[in-house]
């Protein structure tokens, strides 16, 4: 009789489990009644287990209609997707670099730079035919442009994602973030980042300071082609009195910029680079003229070379540029473009320059001198030239304009020639041979005078004008009207473009 209760009672428990929906007395063949109070327990029981299951179905059915909602999105998407899917590879991937704005290393604090990672990595993401042809582009990851948000989990990714073998990686640092932003943050993008990928990568543009590139120059960058360096100027002196050299070896090095906007820039900072190699070398930051010469007798392979003089005369002196030097000419036999801004005193080593085939000259220098007019007619491939340099009457003078005859295209700023200048070049006597025509003023009537047909008498002497096929005007003129004068030279075929300034 026990194993008979025992196994009723092991039957209930499979048929009841111990749950507290179940929690009621369980009527079993014993021949004991219950009384009302277990029935109306019972009952009790029985209404919340309903309700617990009314709520269970309700929250059921919404979690299907959100299943149903899902589906329907997902399919909706598959939809659109699908005729994407069958395209062929070569016009995926056109529409994938279309949908990817043009980035100009050269400047790397360029807006919109997370929003362009952010459609890189997404787009990753569609299908994996997409998927497939993105990671396999390699100009989709061929630069990196670190935003000033960003996360080194980010960079990460990026490293994994692309499968090219040489990179770009540039931090987007805003120049007005100098004083608040900590260079110390960048260390774990230098040891996390730069250091494992450092022989990958052929761009690199960063702001340091000395012990970032102490780091930086432990590892090989054997690709590297392009190094733009924006040195921190929190000590404008420190960088000269800095023994620090570039050590790491650089064999596929073409392009360097150098910026100490408020310093120095030390010789042995520069003589690390292979200068023989460079094709293109620009320095912002006051640089001794003597240190100048010594990179530049080693720049034998050089085509672009730009030197801007920004300093804090307060902190740093002109005298610095009155070091002596050797004064024997410096061949720059490939350089095609040369944009200079030196003082006076160290306008000789420009003067020294032996450059037969500079194309493009962009200057702000003393041109009243006669070592300049001898420097200007040696440019015998010379075809444009910018100028803003003054004499000592504060215009530039004629002599310098009459030795640039070979130049076709000339940038000039009004507020530095004279009004009887702009009649000769308007005649044709000075540039006889500019067609191209830029200037930048204050007030456009000088211009208005130079261009009169009755100032030019075009009327006897058509030829005068008829050389001139552009001219462009940048302004300030406030509120004045303009004058037909322009009408006349686009009716004669000339095209005329006035630009604020």
């Amino acid at each position: 009789m026990k194993n008979l209760d025992d196994n009723i009672t092991s039957s209930q428990e499979m048929i009841h489990p111990k749950n507290p929906l179940f929690n009621f007395p369980i009527i079993t063949s014993s021949p004991s009644v219950p009384n009302d109070a277990d029935a109306s327990s019972a009952r009790t029981q029985i209404a919340i287990a309903e309700k617990e299951i009314d709520r269970l179905n309700a929250k059921l059915s919404l979690i299907l209609a959100q299943r149903a909602r899902l589906i329907s999105h997902i399919d909706q998407c598959r939809m659109v997707i699908a005729p994407y899917k069958k395209l062929p590879a070569e016009l995926v991937r056109k529409i994938i670099l279309l949908c990817i704005p043009q980035v100009n290393e050269s400047y790397k604090y360029r807006a919109g730079a997370k929003k362009d990672l952010d459609f890189r990595l997404r787009v990753t993401q569609i299908c994996g035919a997409w998927r497939r042809i993105a990671l396999g582009e390699s100009t989709l990851w061929d630069l990196f442009i670190y935003p000033q948000d960003g996360h080194i989990e980010l960079a990460a990714t990026w490293f994994r994602q692309s499968t090219c073998t040489k990179l770009g990686l540039a931090v987007d640092l805003e120049k007005s973030l100098y004083t608040k932003f900590k260079l110390a943050s960048l260390t774990p993008v230098i040891t996390k980042v730069i250091v494992p990928h450092a022989e990958r990568l052929r761009f690199l543009s960063l702001t340091v300071d000395k012990v970032i590139l102490q780091s930086l120059s432990r590892n090989s960058l054997k690709n590297l082609e392009t190094l733009i360096l924006d040195l921190d100027n929190k000590d404008p002196g420190s960088w000269r009195k800095s023994d620090f050299q570039f050590k790491f070896p650089m064999p596929s090095l073409r392009s360097a910029r150098i910026s100490i906007p408020r310093g120095v820039i030390d010789e042995r900072l520069l003589l690390g680079l292979p200068l023989a190699q460079l094709t293109d070398l620009k320095l912002t930051g006051t640089i001794v003229a003597a240190d100048l010469a010594k990179v530049l007798n080693q720049c034998s392979s050089l085509e672009n070379f730009s030197v801007r003089r920004v300093y804090d005369t307060r902190t740093v002196g002109s005298e610095l540029f009155l070091c002596p030097f050797p004064p024997t000419p410096i061949n720059l036999t490939h350089l095609r473009h040369l944009d200079v801004s030196v003082v006076a005193a160290a306008q000789h080593l420009i003067y020294l320059l032996v450059i037969p085939n500079l194309f493009s000259l962009v200057a702000d220098i003393n041109f009243a001198s006669p070592e300049s007019h001898r420097f200007l007619q040696s440019l015998l491939n010379l075809r444009q030239a910018y100028v803003s340099g003054r004499d000592a009457d504060g215009f530039i003078e004629e002599g310098f304009l009459s030795s640039i005859p070979t130049s076709e295209e000339v940038f000039l700023s009004m507020t530095s020639v004279r009004h009887s200048t702009l009649i000769r070049i308007g005649t044709g006597e000075l540039l006889p041979k500019v067609v191209k025509l830029h200037f930048s003023v204050d007030d456009l009537q000088p211009v208005l005078n130079m261009l009169d047909t009755r100032t030019l008498n075009a009327e006897t002497h058509p030829e005068r004008i008829s050389r001139i096929k552009s001219i462009k005007v940048y302004y300030n003129d406030k509120g004045k009207r303009f004058h037909d004068i322009f009408d006349i030279w686009r009716s004669r075929g000339v095209n005329v473009e006035i630009a604020p300034w």
